[in-house]
C-alpha cells in the first residue's frame, strides 16, 4: 500500500508525515527510511522473500513523484506493484505538490493538505506601497496560520514573480494563476524583487542556523517595512 502525503500546505503535510512515523514507532513497528531509487530493489526483495514483509515493518520515503516517468513503463510497474501490495506499507512525502500533479493516482491513497484561502489573499496584496495592508493581513493570518508557513509562501511567491519578470516558465500552474502573477509582477521592479528575494534567503539562513536575533514574525515585519 502506498500513501502519498502532499499539498501546498507543506508544514501541515510534513507534520502529518512525522506523526504517522511516530505512530508506527509507538506501535513497535520497524520504521525504515528508503530512497525512491530503492523501489526496484524493494520489489525484488519481496518476490524473493515474502516472509520478510510479514514482519511489522513500514517504509517512509520522500519525493517519489520525481522518480516517476510515465514514459518509463518499468518504473511505473514497480511502483504500481507496490501500491497494490497489502504486505508493504509505504508513506511518501511530496513537498509543495498538489494532488492533481501526482503522476500515479490508481491504487494509491493521497492525503492532500491545502492552504487556507486567506493566505492567497495575503500573497496577492504583496506589492510595493501596500505595506499597511500587508501588515494588517499578516496579523490576521497569524491567528490561524504558522509564521513558518507564511514565510515559506512569501518566498515562493517572490520566486514566482521573479520567474515571470525574467520570462522563465513556471511549471504546475494554471493560466488564470499565471495572469495573476503577471499583473502582480508589473507592480514590482526587477531590482526590488531581487533585493527582497535575497533578503528572504538570508533570513532563512539565519533561521536555520539559529542566528536570528529576532522572532521570525518581527523579522518579517522589519523586512516588509524596509522593502514595501
Amino acid at each position: 500500500m502506498l500513501t502519498i502525503i502532499c499539498g501546498e500546505n507543506t508544514i501541515a503535510a510534513y507534520n502529518f508525515f512525522l506523526e504517522r512515523k511516530k505512530e508506527f514507532i509507538d506501535k513497535k513497528y520497524e520504521v525504515l527510511e528508503i530512497k525512491p531509487e530503492a523501489f526496484e530493489e524493494l520489489v525484488t526483495w519481496q518476490s524473493e522473500n515474502l516472509s520478510l514483509f510479514t514482519k511489522k515493518r513500514v517504509f517512509f520515503t520522500r519525493n517519489l513523484n520525481k522518480k516517476i516517468n510515465k514514459k518509463n513503463e518499468r518504473t511505473l510497474n514497480f511502483i504500481s506493484q507496490i501500491a497494490k501490495d497489502k504486505n508493504i506499507n509505504i508513506f511518501d512525502f511530496e513537498e509543495s505538490i498538489e494532488k492533481r500533479n501526482i503522476k500515479i493516482q490508481k491504487n494509491v491513497l493521497i492525503k492532500e493538505f491545502k492552504l487556507p484561502t486567506s493566505i492567497f489573499n495575503f500573497l496577492d496584496s504583496f506589492y510595493p506601497g501596500n505595506f499597511k495592508n500587508v501588515i494588517k493581513n499578516l496579523n490576521l493570518l497569524l491567528e490561524t496560520t504558522a509564521v513558518e508557513l507564511i514565510f515559506f509562501m512569501v518566498t515562493k511567491r517572490i520566486r514566482q514573480l521573479l520567474m515571470v519578470k525574467f520570462n522563465n516558465k513556471i511549471n504546475g500552474i494554471q493560466l488564470w494563476q499565471l495572469k495573476k502573477l503577471n499583473s502582480q509582477a508589473k507592480l514590482w521592479s526587477k531590482k526590488s524583487l531581487i533585493k527582497l528575494y535575497q533578503s528572504l534567503f538570508q533570513l532563512e539562513i539565519k533561521e536555520k542556523t539559529s542566528n536570528n536575533p529576532f522572532e521570525l514574525k518581527k523579522s518579517l515585519e522589519l523586512l516588509f517595512s524596509y522593502l514595501l
